[in-house]
């Protein structure tokens, strides 16, 4: 039956079983009666093999290294973010418990030369019992976007909001405003090291697809020491698809943009992507950073140090420890 083929090929693909996958969504294509909709989908996912196979015939120069237990444990680490000097590393770390509700929080660790990352340590002045996480830094850390969901006097399911560290100390985080958050989904900041833009992903109308990167420009702090914002505008064709584009990431020299995508062709589940800021608002078509940068598991969170050598990422390439940086 031409569903059960389908569905081998969607579980083959899942699994980076291409040439499979590959076999059975042939098999789809032949049967006859297929819409205009599905049968798009499925050339999409059979473009996504032929690359899937070619990228691992033809690997990256890419050797991934796993951070230490001092960073990583047998929680999910994911959202990285380094300060400019490279000295400070900090992660979204979720506590899952036998009867307790799944717990996101921060946590930092600092560079210690020879020893390499210290043992994160939980951000007092912003975790709540309440989850908190997919944070950036501003260039001067000086302030922290982050992300929350349901909270009081939020404007939607998830908003934006930030911290401004004074005297060592974080601030009470405030809501980002109006223009920035809605009724929908905002998340996933990423801050331009210019103070210029933030980029975010948002399921909000308006949009290419399910969930979209847009940027909204920072028009500095207000008299009552809140930022302002001009309305966000969406990154357009060359990085938004109708399916997911989400960790956005705006690398120092603000012209290399990184990202997620589960829709351009790829290897499967979200993949890594680069794109160019050509001028001030258009972006290069979206490249693929390759196998084995992307795998046919999720590869998000992508963030490149300030120098430019060393970038830190979230996947799941161990079992037993699940996302790990």
């Amino acid at each position: 039956m031409p569903l059960i083929s389908l569905r081998l090929g969607n579980a083959y693909f899942s699994t980076g079983e291409y040439e499979k996958a590959l076999t059975a969504f042939s098999s789809y294509m032949s049967s006859g009666k297929i819409s205009t909709t599905m049968q798009k989908e499925v050339e999409r996912k059979m473009e996504s093999c032929h690359f899937a196979a070619d990228a691992i015939n033809n690997p990256v120069e890419f050797e991934p290294k796993r951070l230490s237990n001092k960073v990583n444990s047998v929680f999910d680490e994911y959202w990285p973010s380094l300060s400019i000097d490279l000295q400070q590393l900090i992660i979204t770390r979720l506590i899952t418990a036998p009867g307790q509700q799944p717990q996101e929080d921060f946590y930092l660790s600092e560079y210690e030369n020879d020893d390499g990352w210290g043992t994160a340590q939980p951000v007092a002045e912003i975790n709540t019992r309440e989850n908190e996480g997919a944070q950036a830094v501003s260039a001067d850390g000086t302030i922290l976007f982050f992300t929350a969901c349901n909270r009081r006097g939020g404007a939607g399911s998830c908003d934006i909001y930030y911290s401004v560290r004074r005297n060592d100390r974080w601030s009470s985080p405030l809501n980002a405003g109006n223009k920035v958050n809605s009724v929908y989904w905002e998340a996933q900041p990423s801050f331009s090291s210019d103070g210029r833009y933030l980029y975010f992903t948002s399921n909000r109308p308006g949009g290419k697809g399910k969930r979209d990167i847009w940027r909204a420009e920072c028009l500095g702090f207000d008299s009552s020491g809140k930022l302002k914002w001009n309305e966000p505008v969406n990154l357009g064709d060359s990085i938004n698809t109708p399916g997911n584009e989400t960790s956005p990431f705006i690398h120092t020299g603000n012209l290399d943009f990184y990202f997620s995508s589960d829709y351009h062709i790829g290897m499967g589940g979200f993949d890594l992507f680069m794109s160019r800021l050509i001028n001030d608002s258009v972006f290069s078509k979206a490249r693929n950073l390759g196998y084995p940068v992307n795998t046919y598991s999720d590869e998000q969170g992508l963030h490149i140090g300030a120098d430019g050598l060393t970038a830190y990422f979230s996947s799941q390439r161990d079992s037993l420890t699940g996302l790990d940086i």
